[in-house]
């Protein structure tokens, strides 16, 4: 239930359910976490964010790769992205889904040299970029912009055969509109 409010945009529900699930002395899963903590990014719920952030790591949840993920993305929607690039440089191990993570944080928060920088150690550590990985990148070509990159990253979208993928489609269609 709490994961669907989230996904329906019901953040101030999914917190309530997840209040009543805690009063109700039941103990929040790690899918439970990672679900709600979508909903406290959404409603700017910081302080009571960071709490959960305790309590994750109390109960030995900050393991799973998924929960560290999705408290990285609950700083970087919240304006937090130091201390999302500390959780990350914590983490044990790093998957696509991280470094996509932090890289639209340094996108969201204006930081596009870091997120070239970001995405350059993404690819030194033999991590293939997904759809997101380009979006985001097309996304800081287009703000600047560098059609140059543009065409780069555009070449790299072919080789990878991401081409044919919506999300990388209307991010070149931006990127390109942005940059002329």
């Amino acid at each position: 239930m709490i994961g669907g409010c989230v996904q329906l945009g019901s953040g101030r529900e999914a917190i309530e359910l997840f209040c009543k699930l805690l009063s109700s002395g039941l103990k929040p899963s790690e899918r439970t976490f990672s679900s709600v903590l979508g909903a406290f990014a959404d409603v700017k719920e910081l302080r009571v964010g960071k709490q959960i952030h305790c309590r994750i790591v109390k109960l030995g949840f900050n393991s799973f790769s998924f929960v560290c993920n999705a408290l990285l993305d609950f700083y970087s929607k919240s304006d937090l992205f130091e201390e999302s690039l500390k959780l990350f440089q914590e983490m044990k191990e790093h998957d696509v889904v991280s470094w996509n993570t932090l890289i639209a944080g340094c996108v969201s928060s204006g930081r596009y040299e870091e997120a070239m920088g970001f995405l350059r150690e993404m690819l030194l550590e033999d991590f293939e970029p997904s759809p997101y990985t380009y979006s985001g990148i097309l996304s800081i070509c287009g703000d600047l912009p560098a059609i140059e990159w543009g065409k780069q990253t555009h070449c790299r979208v072919l080789k990878s055969r991401f081409d044919s993928n919506v999300v990388v489609d209307s991010a070149l269609v931006d990127m390109y509109a942005k940059c002329g």
